[in-house]
């Protein structure tokens, strides 16, 4: 047997096991649709495709085996296990290549999954009904391991909002996983797309590989409980509300060899009430008005000395910021990025006569100097030392 079709065994409500022969390669669109009795399915290894719908709303479904192949060729298609609300874990063998939008949606039995090396892509969903993230909504999925070959977690529905909630969090490949607390990133991967992790109300921490380059639009927005992330070394941009509403973040790191190429789009960090202090350490970031809107804590900022120009009204919606340090000569623009007369503004003896001028066309009333030794003690980071 090579082919099981379109709707095959659709509705087949007394089934209760499948066990497949290696032979199979294809299972077709609803070809176990509704099977509501169906407890266990066992694929064989010569299986490359299941398509849409394949199993979806098998609410019995407990058990799901994926014999090991030689050759990773499957791809698990749009809502091919969506709705299977009694399956609680998952381990896919080394055959699985792709997992379309909406394919475990749903599934809220889910406790954990761990994912292959084979593993190049995990799909975002769309605006409209029907089209979820890929693991969307498994709102007791705990924890997650990618495996060494994701590249992308692609985006879901490209829209940012700027109020609780967030109604395309469902089309985020991880969106509104309620319970979920550990995610293991892997070294490769480039992309977390749109809403992918938005409304993760009980993930704490993120660390995220010297791979990782783009974080999309509302990415981890209204992560309540995330009190920690750690960028790594190529991230070059952090998206739209990517951050908003982590209203426990109190720890932003970047890494200290960071390239040069950051933008830190609008509203990124808005509503973050916790953190309280923001080295940019040697990245040369593009800080969109907005991006730390409403950071009420937010008390010192530290410019990198590679930032040669500052936006316009970046620091206006920063009305509780006491000091910015300087690591380098001033940046252009800083008379109208909106820092208050009487922020204490630090720069490097170095670049004294630089900063002469700049403080008195920007009225700076609390502006002084420091030496090379005293750095480290002034942004709070032995890097500096």
């Amino acid at each position: 047997l090579v082919t099981i079709g379109n709707h095959a065994f659709s509705e087949c409500i007394a089934l209760k096991s499948i066990t497949l022969p290696d032979t199979v390669q294809t299972i077709g669109v609803n070809a176990f649709y509704h099977n509501t009795a169906l407890e266990s399915a066992s694929f064989g290894t010569g299986l490359t495709t299941i398509g849409e719908d394949a199993f979806y709303n098998c609410r019995e479904l407990q058990t799901v085996v994926f014999r090991e192949c030689d050759t990773p060729l499957l791809a698990i298609g749009v809502n091919a296990f969506a709705q299977a609300v009694k399956l609680e874990t998952l381990t896919f063998s080394e055959s699985l290549t792709t997992i379309d939008y909406g394919a475990f949606a749903g599934c809220t039995a889910l406790e954990s999954v761990v994912f292959p090396d084979s593993l190049v892509t995990i799909t975002g969903g769309g605006k409209y009904t029907g089209t979820n993230g890929a693991f969307s909504g498994c709102t007791a999925l705990k924890s997650v391991k990618f495996g060494s070959g994701l590249r992308t977690i692609s985006n879901g529905y490209n829209g940012a909002r700027t109020s609780d909630p967030d109604p395309y969090a469902y089309s985020g490949a991880f969106g509104n996983c309620d319970a979920l607390e550990t995610v293991e990133f892997n070294a490769g991967l480039v992309t977390i797309g749109n809403h992918a992790f938005s409304e993760c109300i009980a993930l704490k921490s993120i660390t995220l590989p010297d791979s990782v380059q783009t974080i999309g639009v509302n990415c981890f927005y209204n992560n309540i409980r995330l009190t920690s992330v750690s960028f790594g070394a190529n991230i070059q941009e952090i998206g739209q509300c990517a951050f908003m509403g982590c209203v426990s973040l109190n720890s932003v790191t970047f890494s200290p060899a960071t390239t040069p190429l950051l933008t830190i789009k609008s509203n990124a960090f808005r509503n973050c009430l916790c953190l309280a202090s923001l080295t940019l350490s040697n990245a040369m970031p593009t800080i969109e008005s907005g991006a730390f809107y409403g950071c009420t804590m937010l008390r010192r900022v530290t410019i990198p000395s590679l930032m040669s120009t500052i936006n316009s009204g970046v620091f206006s919606s920063m009305s509780n910021l006491k000091e910015v340090i300087f690591l380098g000569l001033p940046p252009e623009n800083l008379e109208n990025a909106g820092l208050a007369a009487d922020v204490s503004i630090r720069y490097p003896s170095e670049y004294a006569e630089d900063w002469e001028e700049v403080i008195e066309t920007c009225g700076f009333t609390n502006a002084s100097v420091y030496e090379p030794n005293e750095l480290a003690g002034l942004v709070g980071d032995s890097r500096y030392g």
